[in-house]
């Protein structure tokens, strides 16, 4: 779930405390949002000051986070803030639902959503002689759910329901359906409403249907029409089996929706209290439901005179006393309207999300604004009675159950059935905390490098707080790894606790590097193939002393070790446990096989950390356990392979190992039982490394007595795409050679990774966190979800992604030719006509200044003469950057004013902002500013 209103409400917990404390969003319409209409001609703006101006409006609307979408600047300006605010709100319910947005591509996932509004695209397409190409997806309705559907590589139903008011709720029936009906698995629903121009709400306003004051009073004897209302909410739908089989957070059930319509009644805007019954009748017969069950309602309720008192004859006929409900245990019923005003297309969902709020809260929100009910409604015999006060659900021992109204007013009617969950949600099961604290992974990632620190700060403040503390760390670590879409930009940390996480990300926000830690930061390879691992098992030469005494410890380790440990008495009279534990391993025989169980234990350690090999290069001795890796042959036990044992230290891969060929071909002659791989297997015995020659008996002769061809397996596997090689090992070996082939190819440094699983005298636990890390940060495929014990257990409550915005507005010309535009002195800013300019990132925002136009209230003198305040200077960098972090702030020159116009230019480009002026066409002068945002 995810939604924003007025009222600074962009977040459901925000929204909820917004409605305990019976607050109300309304307020004027901002000013600049008329002002083209204002501007057109005299008649137009004589019937604008005559028109309602005040409901419920979000501020900053024109502000957006294009870059983090990948969208230009010129597309963003393009693009209706219905498009916007759509993509960004479906990311948030993404996130809220613990879905990674990029686990959906390429899904038949249903996109429906609600809109009936298009001031945006008038006020662009009115615009003849500046129309431009993106304006016709940028502005149509269409766009709203198509933007969703194209960004997200979503492939299911995608479309822009309209109808009026009922278009949000209609959005959820048919998301609904198509989850009901096989057709997609997953429906992202909802609806958003923008107010731009004035003329629709000129048109309900001589209709009589606003209220003069702005101010809903759904339910009170003084309403007297509704207001307007920006905002918009958007819902994550799933079966519910396949939900609980997922560990989804499972906020509510929709038990049953319909959608009809009034007919032909007394007028097509015209309530019909039959119509509203009938389809919540349809609702509640889908849902096999019965109405005395449902203990609350939220009601459409627009605050009209006929409209209230309809819906109320329409509610109690349902669930009232005409339903048989006693009138001492009434239907509570409310409307969120009168906080945040009437959404229009986004009404219903906004209801429903209220619904599930109040479900999982376990209360029932207080209506705003009820001073007397309607004295039109005989509330004693209705068996409803109104919310006034927070109140504790009513339960008797059933699930909580809803209904949502919403209502067209062209006659669309829709209901809904809402139940509150009952099961284990994974999300809110604690799982049991460790007996000792133990290292785990944190990751961010970000579509540009410099949104990693904003996002390290918001972790580490949250991970200091009450809520974040109360967070199991495994459950923080398997939503950011599992649960989050994964971007170009990342970084990895390994922690131990919350205080020691949250003082980590802060040195990392601050940019403080600091050997004492782990943590890790990069870029993706550049492409899909580069972004899978080589394994290289290197082979004589990487032994050390006490390199497996603390292997042997670690669980996954130890059990492969074991798998070999019968074979090893047996067939070489040695306990390799003890070996690795004791360090006894000098002689060349030993080693060999020490080797081979080293690669082996790395192995099954990294794929119980989630590593995979995307293929495998084997060098000498490494290539046996490069094989198994890569299900080539199976191990030794599984195999039934016979060993035998060399007693001497001579030169390997030479005519003196000629007299063991025999031996050696004898063992293994019916014991050997080669398959195809499952992955690429590069040899290093053969010169043509891609051979699909099996590896029998011949094969391991030749690898023994033969060189090892270790580049050409190297280059044949850059040449396939691969840029990222691990050495599998207790220490590097065989590195340097691959580093070194690998630039021989002229591929940049930059362009390839290699790594090592273990270095000598290093922490074995430590390195491997850092290999998980560096192929992390690099893009290689780590599943997280290995190392924890429940891999769906994770955390709601962990921070979504933080916006970057910045405005973008397309400035149309409405005023008569030749006239100039200038700032809007009531913002306080210098900001004029905006004027992007071609070919460059640079946006130029022209004005004239004088004393009529000057943007600050009274005088502000400096030495006998009056200049712009620093203030103003401030007001316009914030708006002009779109209200993100300012600093460097260099206050040159002051402007200043006089009865002459100036000419003043604020000059935006990457993260500088400059202001110039001139007056009576002298020279341009820079005045300020310098600064990175």
């Amino acid at each position: 779930v995810s939604c924003r209103t007025a009222g600074g409400n962009d977040s459901p917990e925000k929204l909820w405390q917004f409605l305990l404390d019976k607050k109300d969003a309304s307020g004027e319409v901002p000013r600049w949002r008329w002002e083209p209409w204002l501007r057109r001609d005299t008649r137009n703006a004589k019937a604008i000051e005559n028109t309602i101006s005040k409901g419920y409006f979000i501020p900053d609307l024109e502000n957006f986070d294009a870059l983090f979408f990948g969208i230009s600047p010129k597309e963003a300006e393009q693009m209706d803030p219905h498009q916007r605010l759509a993509l960004e709100l479906t990311w948030e319910a993404l996130e809220n639902a613990g879905i990674s947005p990029k686990s959906l591509a390429g899904s038949d996932t249903a996109v429906f959503m609600g809109v009936d509004t298009d001031d945006y695209s008038r006020l662009l397409l009115e615009d003849m002689a500046n129309i431009e190409a993106w304006m016709g997806i940028g502005t149509g309705a269409h766009g709203i759910p198509n933007r969703i559907s194209y960004h997200l590589d979503l492939m299911g139903p995608s479309a822009a329901i309209d109808s009026a008011c009922a278009s949000s709720l209609t959005a959820v029936h048919l998301g609904c359906r198509a989850i009901a009906n096989g057709e997609s698995r997953v429906a992202i629903v909802g609806g958003v409403h923008v107010l731009l121009a004035p003329a629709l709400t000129r048109v309900l306003g001589v209709a009589g249907v606003l209220a003069k004051d702005g101010i809903c009073r759904s339910f009170d004897d003084d309403a007297g029409g509704y207001a307007r209302g920006e905002g918009g909410a958007i819902v994550v739908l799933k079966s519910l089996a396949c939900s609980i089989a997922n560990g989804d957070n499972i906020l509510a059930v929709i038990k049953g929706t319909a959608v009809a319509h009034d007919g032909r009644t007394d007028g097509i805007m015209v309530p019909d209290a039959k119509a509203q019954a009938l389809v919540a009748r349809q609702a509640l017969a889908r849902a096999g439901i019965d109405p005395l069950a449902v203990a609350f309602i939220e009601a459409h309720a627009t605050s009209t005179s006929l409209g209230d008192p309809t819906e109320i004859s329409a509610i109690q006929a349902v669930y009232g006393s005409a339903a048989g409900r006693d009138s001492s245990a009434p239907a509570m019923i409310g409307s969120i309207k009168p906080n945040i005003g009437h959404l229009e297309a986004a009404a219903g969902i906004i209801g429903l999300v209220k619904v599930i709020l109040s479900l999982n809260k376990g209360q029932l929100a207080p209506q705003a604004h009820l001073n007397k009910l309607n004295s039109r409604i005989d509330w004693e015999k209705s068996g409803l009675q109104v919310v006034r006060e927070v109140t504790t659900w009513p339960t008797n021992g059933k699930p909580k159950r809803a209904a949502v109204c919403s209502y067209g007013y062209g006659g669309t009617v829709c209901h809904a059935i809402i139940e509150e969950f009952v099961g284990e949600n994974l999300s809110d099961s604690p799982e049991p905390k460790p007996a000792a604290e133990v290292p785990t992974v944190l990751v961010l990632s970000a579509p540009q490098q410099r949104r990693l620190a904003k996002q390290a700060k918001l972790l580490a403040d949250w991970l200091s707080s009450p809520d974040g503390k109360s967070e199991n760390l495994n459950a923080i670590s398997n939503t950011l790894t599992r649960h989050r879409a994964h971007h170009d930009y990342r970084a990895a940390f390994v922690v131990t606790n919350h205080d020691e996480a949250a003082d980590i990300l802060r040195r990392f926000a601050a940019g403080i590097q600091d050997d004492t830690v782990m943590m890790m930061s990069g870029q993706v390879l550049s492409t899909s193939l580069a972004r899978r691992a080589v394994w290289v098992f290197s082979g004589h030469g990487a032994q050390w002393r006490d390199m497996g005494k603390e292997l042997i410890t670690d669980q996954i380790f130890r059990k492969a070790i074991e798998l070999l440990e019968p074979i090893y008495q047996t067939e070489a009279g040695f306990s390799v446990l003890q070996a690795l534990e004791h360090g006894n391993f000098e002689t060349s025989d030993r080693v060999q096989l020490v080797t081979y169980a080293i690669q082996l234990g790395l192995s099954y350690v990294l794929k119980s950390r989630g590593l995979e090999p995307q293929a495998v290069i084997g060098h000498s001795v490494g290539e046996i356990a490069a094989s198994v890796v890569a299900e080539y042959i199976g191990n030794l036990k599984t195999a039934g392979i016979k060993t035998f044992r060399i007693q001497t230290d001579i030169a390997f891969h030479s005519p003196m190992l000629d007299q063991l060929s025999v031996p050696l071909k004898d063992a293994l002659l019916g014991s050997l039982h080669p398959r195809p791989a499952d992955i690429p297997l590069y040899s290093t015995s053969n010169a043509h490394c891609r051979t699909n020659t099996l590896r029998n008996a011949d094969y391991w002769v030749h690898n023994m007595t033969n060189p090892v061809h270790l580049r050409s397996a190297v280059e044949a596997a850059a040449e396939d795409g691969y840029r990222i090689f691990l050495e599998v090992s207790s220490h590097p070996i065989v590195l340097p050679s691959v580093t070194e082939t690998l630039v021989v190819q002229n591929i940049n440094e930059n362009e390839f990774s290699v790594y090592a699983t273990m270095r000598r005298d290093t922490s074995a636990s430590q390195s491997i966190f850092k290999v998980m890390m560096q192929l992390y940060t690099k893009g290689a495929p780590v599943n997280f979800g290995t190392q924890l014990s429940r891999s769906r257990f994770w955390s709601k409550t962990v921070p979504g992604t933080p916006w970057v915005h910045k405005p973008y507005w397309r400035q149309v010309e409405t005023k008569p030719f030749g006239e100039r535009e200038t700032h809007d002195v009531e913002k306080y800013t210098l900001l004029g006509q905006r004027i992007p300019v071609a070919g460059s990132d640079m946006v130029v925002y022209s004005t004239k200044l004088n004393d009529k136009t000057k943007p600050f209230p009274g005088t502000h003198l400096f030495d006998g003469t009056e200049i712009i305040p620093a203030a103003v200077y401030i007001n316009t960098f914030y708006h002009a950057t779109g209200g993100t972090e300012l600093s460097n702030i260099n206050l040159r020159v002051p402007v200043s004013m006089g009865p002459e116009t100036r000419d003043v230019q604020i000059i935006v480009q990457g993260e500088t902002i400059r202001i110039a002026s001139n007056a009576n066409s002298a020279q341009w002068g820079l005045r300020a500013v310098r600064l990175r945002q």
